[in-house]
């Protein structure tokens, strides 16, 4: 009864479970881009506010920033600018939503939208354009190409 061994225990031992305690945080965690917050629904890269990037920037999908870059971009769905995003560089992108500030070159092989309170100083070529009232644009435009 007390301290035998019971053969079949002693050559299969199990493995103690572990519990994760239950603690209360104040953490919230970020929330994942949607399709939504995507130019074209597809998963989304995204360069965070407080984040600065320099250089070039090849991604897959749709490049979200909320942060601020410099350089070239170039995305096989979609740049997405957050109205607290900071852009300067040539963009080559399917669709482009800037609702922040782009300066630079968008050559988009659908379509550019610029949302209220986005502020544009850029050369935009795009099959389509979208401009909301309350737009800065400065540039030129070419659509339809």
């Amino acid at each position: 009864m007390f301290n035998k061994r019971n053969p079949d225990t002693d050559q299969n031992p199990q493995q103690p479970v572990s519990e994760t305690p239950s603690t209360s945080s104040s953490y919230t965690p970020v929330s994942t881009p949607t399709a939504s917050t995507s130019a074209g629904g597809s998963a989304a890269t995204v360069l965070a506010e407080g984040c600065t990037f320099e250089g070039t920037a090849n991604v897959d999908g749709t490049f979200r920033i909320e942060g601020k870059v410099n350089g070239e971009i170039q995305a096989s769905d979609g740049l997405v600018v957050a109205k607290s995003g900071e852009v300067e560089a040539q963009a080559k992108v399917r669709r482009a939503i800037v609702n922040g500030r782009f300066q630079g070159k968008i050559h988009a092989t659908d379509k550019v939208e610029l949302q209220s309170g986005g502020r544009v100083d850029a050369e935009i070529r795009a099959k389509n354009m979208v401009m909301e009232d309350g737009v800065r644009f400065e540039g030129h435009c070419q659509i339809g190409s």
